[in-house]
């Protein structure tokens, strides 16, 4: 927001009272809760004078950081089929969650909602395929056909798993959908190490 705006935001918070659009000078008290939300580095901007440090610190009260998508992969599944919900009866192929799971999100929730409705749009039956989902899905991924690209998502989110909890197999096994003594099995099958050979360092 303009510095203009900023003043007139931080009279409000000091104050607590705002003038009515169209009504004059007069004030009334606003009794409000103010929630702020920005995907920018704050502290770099109030250092640049792009923002006001007074407003910044009024409003830095309760911060709560909500991590990228990317940070939180165990959310992509439940979300897809939260954005899918009613809409194709039979869900959303493993092959496709496996390619949903391994993608890096830059536009987060809002991108993985836009997925999923041009995967919508385009499927031809009512399951979602991973030749339903947007071609830039598979762009990270050195594969020349669609079962290349899979087997490489699934063996990067795999192995992703893994290195998180790699003093944990029962729980890698969970998170993969797996019972523990097939693990070793899907290990052996995408050529990746067991779990004491992984770094946490890697991650």
């Amino acid at each position: 927001m303009s510095r203009a705006v900023q003043a007139k935001l931080l009279r409000a918070v000091e104050y607590v009272e705002i003038q009515r659009m169209g009504g004059g000078v007069e004030t009334v008290r606003a009794d409000v809760r103010l929630i702020a939300a920005t995907n920018k580095n704050m502290r770099a901007a109030v250092a640049e004078g792009a923002f006001r440090d007074d407003l910044y610190y009024r409003l830095y009260v309760m911060p709560l950081r909500v991590p990228p998508l990317r940070e939180r992969r165990e959310d992509i599944p439940v979300l897809a089929r939260h954005f899918l919900a009613g809409r194709v009866s039979g869900g959303i192929s493993p092959e496709a969650d496996t390619i949903l799971s391994a993608y890096h999100w830059p536009g987060n929730v809002r991108e993985l909602k836009n997925v999923v409705d041009r995967a919508v749009a385009f499927a031809t039956g009512e399951v979602i395929q991973a030749e339903d989902l947007a071609a830039e899905l598979f762009a990270p991924l050195p594969a020349e056909t669609l079962a290349d690209a899979v087997f490489q998502a699934k063996r990067q989110y795999v192995e992703r798993v893994m290195r998180r909890w790699k003093d944990d197999s029962a729980k890698a096994a969970e998170m993969l959908g797996k019972h523990p003594a097939g693990l070793s099995r899907l290990l052996d099958s995408l050529d990746l190490s067991h779990p004491k050979k992984f770094e946490r360092s890697h991650l």
